[in-house]
């Protein structure tokens, strides 16, 4: 029987370089890009909303 998220654990696994390059930014920088892409995401949403 294959996992239940079998195909994320096949990516974090195969990406685990440059998934795990993330955390040797200080965490004041990875905090602002945290933020940036909730920001992002927010603005997409709203986007679609207003065109609909």
């Amino acid at each position: 029987m294959e996992p239940k998220y079998s195909y994320s654990i096949r990516s974090c696994r195969g990406n685990w370089e440059e998934f795990t390059a993330f955390f040797e930014f200080p965490l004041e920088i990875r905090k602002i890009n945290y933020n940036t892409n909730l920001t992002e995401s927010l603005n997409g949403k709203i986007r679609q909303y207003t065109q609909n």
